[in-house]
Formats: C-alpha cells, sequence, structure tokens
C-alpha cells in the first residue's frame, strides 16, 4: 500500500494512542507522528508503545500547518494520510483513500466521511466560505438553513464530489500536488489552513475529492478545548487573514459579518447564563471573547506582520526579543532565531519594538548585546510646525540611549495594511513608479515626496539601530503586497530579489527561475528584453531567495488604460507566442469541457456552458497553437517605462497552455481601467460591453497566429471559468462568468 500516515499532536496524549492503535491494525509502510511541543508526556508515550512510529518532537508549538509539512516531508510515499490526533481509522480507510486517488489522477485531496464518536455525521465538505455562508453557518439561520442543499454540505448517503475544500481532520493528500503548491502555509497556526492549501490547489488545476467511502472518526476539538477561547478568536482571525491575502476587497464585508456574528453571540450567552446559572462562569468569559472581536480593527496575521524583519541586516539570530505584536508572532520568528523571548531580557542580538509596545528607548537599548540591532516602529505625529519631518523625536531618542541609526523607512500606507516599506533615499523613486496617482491629492503627494521625505505619504516609520558603530549595511525598498514572497530591491537599483516568506516555497522560486531560463531561450534579443533576466538564487536564512534582473517602468495599473498601453502588450503577446508555439494540435475541447464541470455554475451560466460546448465541437479538428501562457497577463503584471520599454513579470505560474487566453485576460481588465471602473459593479459594466480598441487587438492576434475568430467568444468564457476556478467559490472573479452568462450566448451563436 503506497499511503504513509501523518499524525499532528498537541498535547492529547490518550487520544493520540488510540489513534496510532488504530493505524497500526492497516499495516502502512510509513507512520510519522509530529509532536508540537506537548507537556502531557504524549513523545515518551510514543516512544515506549510505538517503537515502530517515527517521533518528530519538536520543541516550539509551530502550529498545524509547520508540524504537517514537516511530517509529510519525513515520508516517501506518493500518498500520505494526514490525521489529527483525535482520529480513528475504520478498517480499511487508508487503502480505499488510496485507490481513489489512483482512480482520479486530478485529485489533490480525498477527504474521507468523518463521525462523531457516537456514530453521527460531521459536515466535512464544504461551499467556499463566502461571507453570507459564514453568517449562516455561525449564527442561529444556521438550523432552519439546513433545509437548503446549500447549507448542507454532507450528510448520510452524500455520494462522492469534487468540491471546494474539506476538513482538516483528516486528508489523503497526493505528495505530487502538495509539493507543487508548497504545503501549507505555516503563518495559519490553527484553522484555515486546509481553506487556504485547498485554495491553491484549485488554482493549479488540481481537484478536491469528498470520498464517503472511507470513514474516519473524529473527536472534534480535543486540543483546542485546552484554550477555548484564545482558539474561539483565532478561528475568526485566521478567516481574516484568509481574506486578506486572497480576496482583500471583500475584507470589509468580512468584518461587518464577524461583527454580527458577535453581536449575536454576546446576546445568546447572555441569555443562556441567565437561563442556565451553573454555566455563567463559562458563558462570561465567553461573552468576553466576543466583545474584544467586536471591538477589533484589523486581523493579525502573523505572516504579514514580521515582515519588519527583512529590513535587519542578519539573517540568523541568536536570541531576538519581541516587544509587542499579534498572537502567534513569535512562533513565525522561530525561523530567523535560535530563541525567542517577549518579555525584557538582556544580551539580545536582536530586539524588535513594534507600534503600541509600552517599551522605552532606554529599556530597549539596555536588552542590547554589542553590535545587536534594534527595529522600531514609530508613528508619532509631527507637529504643524514641521510637518514633513522624519520622526525625528524617535531618532533622538535612540541616539541618547547609545545607538546609531542605519535606517529609516517609510511605512505605507500603515503597520497593519503595510504594502511598501520605502528608505527616505527612494522616496522619489517610489513616488514615480509605485505611488497611485488616481486623484489630484495623489498625483500632489507623489511628486512632493523627496522634499517632504515621506511624511505627507504616511505617519508611520521604520527605524533600524545598531548598537555599535554604523557598518554600510544595504537599505532595501521592502515590497509586502505579495501573497507567498516579499521583494527587496537594494537601492539604487540593480536587481531584484524574491524572499519566500517561509521555506515551504523554496521549491516553487526555484523552478521560476528554471521556468524563465527555458522561455528566453526560445525569444529573440527584442522580446526577451521584456522578461526579467535569472541570476540564481541565493539563501536568505532558512529560504532560498531568487534573484532577478530590475525591471524599470511603472505599472499599468496605474496608468488609466491608455490605449497606447493596450497597443504594447498585445503586440509584445502576439511575437511571445509566435516564438513559443509548442505545436498545433486538433482541436477537441477537453480542456474547456473539464473546466465547465467543474464550475459550480447558476441556470444561466449551465445554459451558456452548454452552447459554448455545442460551439466548440463545431470546432473539432481544426488546429490550434499551443504555447507558453503567463496565466497572469494583467496590468498589474505590466511595466512600462519611458520610450516605451515593456516589462512583464511574476513568472512563477507560467506553463505551456491554449494560446489567446492570456490576452483575452489582459484585455478585459484594460477594459475596466479605460472605462475608469472603481466600484465592482462599474468594473462588471465596463467588462460586459468591452472596447473596440481591444477588440481590434484580438483580432489582430488571431489573425497572426492563424486562429479561426470562432475561437474568440469560446475561449473567452473558457479564460474566465479557469480563473475563477483558481478562486474556488462565488468570488469576484467568479462575477465576471455570470456577465459573460449575458454577454456572450449571442456572439457564440454567430459563431456558428
Amino acid at each position: 500500500m503506497e499511503i504513509a500516515a501523518v499524525v499532528v499532536n498537541y498535547n492529547t496524549r490518550d487520544l493520540l494512542r488510540s489513534c496510532l492503535e488504530s493505524i497500526r491494525g492497516e499495516g502502512l509502510p510509513e507512520v510519522v507522528v509530529v509532536d508540537n511541543a506537548s507537556t502531557d508526556g504524549s513523545p515518551e508515550m510514543v516512544q515506549s508503545e510505538f517503537p515502530e512510529v517515527r517521533l518528530i518532537a519538536n520543541r516550539h508549538n509551530p502550529g498545524y500547518g509547520g508540524g504537517a509539512n514537516q511530517g509529510i516531508a519525513a515520508c516517501t510515499a506518493p500518498y500520505v494520510l494526514l490525521l489529527n490526533s483525535d482520529t480513528f481509522l475504520d478498517r480499511g480507510a487508508p487503502a480505499q483513500l488510496a485507490a481513489w486517488l489512483d482512480r482520479h489522477p486530478r485529485a489533490a485531496i480525498a477527504g474521507p466521511r468523518l463521525l462523531n464518536p457516537d456514530g453521527t455525521l460531521q459536515s466535512s465538505c464544504f461551499p467556499y466560505l463566502t461571507p453570507f455562508n459564514v453568517l449562516v453557518l455561525n449564527t442561529w439561520l444556521n438550523r432552519p438553513a439546513r433545509a437548503l442543499p446549500r447549507f448542507r454540505p454532507t450528510w448520510r448517503g452524500t455520494p462522492s464530489r469534487n468540491g471546494h475544500w474539506v476538513k482538516g481532520a483528516a486528508l489523503a493528500i497526493r505528495r505530487e500536488a502538495f509539493a507543487a503548491v508548497g504545503g501549507f502555509d505555516e503563518s495559519y497556526f490553527m484553522y484555515a489552513e486546509e481553506l487556504d492549501l485547498c485554495y491553491r490547489l484549485h488554482g493549479a488545476g488540481w481537484e478536491i475529492h469528498y470520498t464517503p467511502e472511507a470513514t474516519v472518526v473524529h473527536v472534534e476539538g480535543a486540543s483546542t478545548e485546552q484554550d477555548r477561547h484564545a482558539m474561539a478568536e483565532r478561528l475568526f482571525v485566521s478567516l481574516e487573514q484568509f481574506y486578506l491575502q486572497h480576496y482583500p476587497e471583500r475584507l470589509p464585508r468580512l468584518r461587518r459579518v464577524v461583527k454580527a456574528v458577535m453581536l449575536e453571540r454576546i446576546a445568546r450567552d447572555r441569555w443562556k447564563s441567565w437561563r442556565y446559572p451553573e454555566r455563567r462562569e463559562r458563558l462570561a468569559g465567553d461573552v468576553e471573547v466576543w466583545r474584544r472581536m467586536l471591538g477589533e480593527r484589523t486581523p493579525r496575521t502573523a505572516r504579514t506582520t514580521t515582515d519588519w524583519r527583512f529590513l535587519l541586516p542578519q539573517r540568523k539570530f541568536r536570541h531576538l526579543v519581541l516587544l509587542g505584536g499579534s498572537s502567534g508572532m513569535a512562533e513565525q520568528l522561530q525561523g530567523i532565531a535560535e530563541r525567542v523571548s517577549e518579555a525584557l531580557e538582556e544580551n539580545a542580538d536582536a530586539v524588535a519594538v513594534l507600534q503600541g509596545a509600552n517599551v522605552s528607548p532606554a529599556e530597549a537599548a539596555r536588552c542590547l548585546a554589542p553590535g545587536g540591532w534594534l527595529y522600531w516602529e514609530s508613528d508619532e505625529r509631527r507637529s504643524l510646525r514641521s510637518p514633513w519631518a522624519v520622526p525625528g523625536r524617535a531618532i533622538a531618542r535612540l541616539r541618547a540611549c547609545g545607538l546609531n541609526v542605519a535606517g529609516v523607512w517609510a511605512v505605507w500606507p500603515s503597520f497593519e495594511r503595510h504594502e511598501a516599506y520605502v528608505p527616505t533615499a527612494a522616496l522619489g523613486w517610489f513616488g514615480r513608479t509605485h505611488y497611485p496617482t488616481r486623484t489630484l491629492r495623489e498625483r500632489v503627494i507623489g511628486t512632493a515626496m523627496p522634499a517632504m521625505r515621506g511624511a505627507l505619504m504616511t505617519r508611520f516609520f521604520a527605524i533600524t539601530a545598531v548598537a555599535g558603530p554604523v557598518e554600510d549595511v544595504s537599505r532595501p525598498v521592502l515590497l509586502t503586497h505579495g501573497v507567498e514572497r516579499v521583494i527587496l530591491l537594494p537601492f539604487p537599483l540593480d536587481r531584484v530579489i524574491k524572499v519566500p516568506r517561509d521555506p515551504a516555497f523554496n521549491e516553487k522560486t526555484a523552478r521560476e527561475q528554471d521556468t524563465l531560463t527555458q522561455i528566453r531561450s526560445l525569444l529573440d534579443a527584442e522580446t526577451a528584453r521584456a522578461l526579467p533576466e535569472p541570476r540564481g538564487t541565493e539563501r536568505y536564512g532558512e529560504v532560498i531567495a531568487s534573484v532577478e534582473s530590475y525591471a524599470p517602468g511603472r505599472s499599468m495599473i496605474l496608468t488609466g488604460g491608455r490605449e497606447s498601453d493596450l497597443y504594447l502588450a498585445s503586440e509584445w503577446l502576439t511575437r511571445f507566442h509566435l516564438q513559443t508555439t509548442l505545436r498545433r494540435e486538433p482541436w477537441d475541447g477537453r480542456e474547456i469541457a473539464e473546466a465547465f464541470a467543474a464550475f459550480s455554475s447558476t441556470p444561466a451560466e449551465k445554459a451558456l456552458f452548454d452552447l459554448a460546448l455545442a460551439r466548440s465541437r463545431e470546432l473539432n479538428g481544426i488546429p490550434f497553437p499551443i504555447v507558453w501562457r503567463h496565466r497572469d497577463f494583467t496590468p498589474w503584471n505590466l511595466l512600462r517605462a519611458w520610450g516605451g520599454r515593456l516589462s512583464v513579470l511574476d513568472w512563477e505560474g507560467a506553463q505551456p497552455g491554449l494560446a489567446l487566453c492570456d490576452l483575452l485576460h489582459f484585455v478585459s481588465h484594460w477594459d475596466e481601467l479605460a472605462a475608469g471602473a472603481a466600484t465592482p459593479e462599474a468594473r462588471l459594466r465596463a467588462f460586459s460591453l468591452g472596447a473596440p480598441a481591444s477588440r481590434r487587438q484580438v483580432t489582430r492576434y488571431c489573425d497572426q497566429l492563424g486562429i479561426d475568430h470562432r475561437f474568440i467568444p469560446l475561449l473567452l468564457v473558457y479564460t474566465w471559468v479557469e480563473i475563477a476556478l483558481r478562486s474556488p467559490g462565488r468570488t469576484f472573479d467568479a462575477e465576471y462568468v455570470s456577465a459573460l452568462a449575458e454577454r456572450v450566448p449571442e456572439e457564440l451563436r454567430h459563431a456558428a
């Protein structure tokens, strides 16, 4: 049997013993237990009672995702059954899940049916957690909503199916797919890590299956019950983190929903405390948690709030003192420091004082060993007398404590929602290339940045200082708006360093370098000039950073949809696809049929898909070019420099695929920019209308590549279905598919 078992445990010794006993009878070739710093004797129990099991005993708790990544990396089987320690296998469950993955090669995950210990069913296969679904599933609306199939995600007799995401208590994982997306995102300390993993697997073209043929018993919440209040809070924090990373435009709506849920829970638990006096103390604690969450304004995402660490010149510290910050941040810093403490301790070689920490510069300075580094966040408001001064008082206080200031960065737009850390020497460059200029106020600020030294851009500044002489250290621009990695731009600009936030993305980083090298070898010098030149990788602590040549210019997303941008992008893409055509295949429509089948469609969308498939069958046998696709060829990934030079960024998702799709993706967004669409409704309206200029460029592209024009409306539908499938659920990308259901049918009929 080619399936291994990995169990992640935290302080559930007795349940872990029962779990391992149920695994022992299955004859699995590899069983790994990852213990996340338990204090209840779990590691000792495994060593004494299950000597055949490989034990990984962590000295600190890296969270569920971090432990799972360790366990999966420690075994070699092509399939891995990842289990919570509070699960027990039904006889034959691993073999059934492995057989299912054998029969379905596009399935990345197979989730079994989950039962409660009393034999009742647990919901384990879910639709995407839209804000509306979050509201229904977490309030009194949940019970009446169960009458609707949408809110009965699993029930006894539910057939096997392709879902959006499955509960992480028990997952059969295909190693190939898991490695392709970099494993679990370890910034999710608890909860939502499986939601994020399924999201990224969908985006990479894999499927998530619910497989009720296999059964696992799950004692839900065994380890989290030990700290119920902290875990209840972390559940919603993790959900906000997911939205912040993948759907920031929907985050305000989610926050309103979370506040509504908290208000409902406060009212519910107050009534229960009156109705059940014996539970009053426990319910009072719950109410306090709901009140605190009701007052929070921003999500506390440990991964992105530790991006400041990339401003420190050292990549590994012996002892780091962390003062302030959010829950779980210390765990995220374990990779860059041998020891992280959250109290004032002396002889540290790094101290980080974050916004809101009640610590004086003198106290922080006393913690530093000779040569140690300080990171200090300052948000002091400046006086009207000197509104453009950098945080001079903070700098003066640090110098008065014997520290030498090494660098000052303007943080834009704030510490909580940071997208860029800009050193004062680079403010002019940032104003020209990255600062938005949609309004007159923004244009004035962008122009005045060098003179104002960043003060009009933001009141948030980061300062680094050293307890010793200041060496010739780099003061890079740090761009942090990416999901998986940050961008370091050493100033003056000569190269770009892409640094993954965690080691899980090392393989993906190396693969992008190989992809760029392979693609550039197919291009002439003029076309290749638009691609970054790969310059290898370098070790950056525990992660592998990718180094590329610097691409000058300003993102097309900031230039307002000029027709010259459309022409420049489409002409370059035409040359690129002419030179990277790998082959011409007789059209069979298989890819679009699979995409339509995987999309959860409304009746109108289903009618659109049926019409598109009918047109596709009429085109069977017509040669169609297979090219190297960028797969995110959008205005925000295209830079235009003076003189009309084009640069195309972010090639990590590139792969061979159908021609024309990249251009259709680009022109859809260019139509929105050209129409000045600022709201979701305006964007959909601009998309539905389409601009004559973009239609001309699509036609010209097809003529150059020898593509029958009847493919245009067909591949427009396919392109947006494919994009929506990378973002599973009824997201804004899926709304484009709904708009196509109104716009495209007539074009498809005309193309017949």
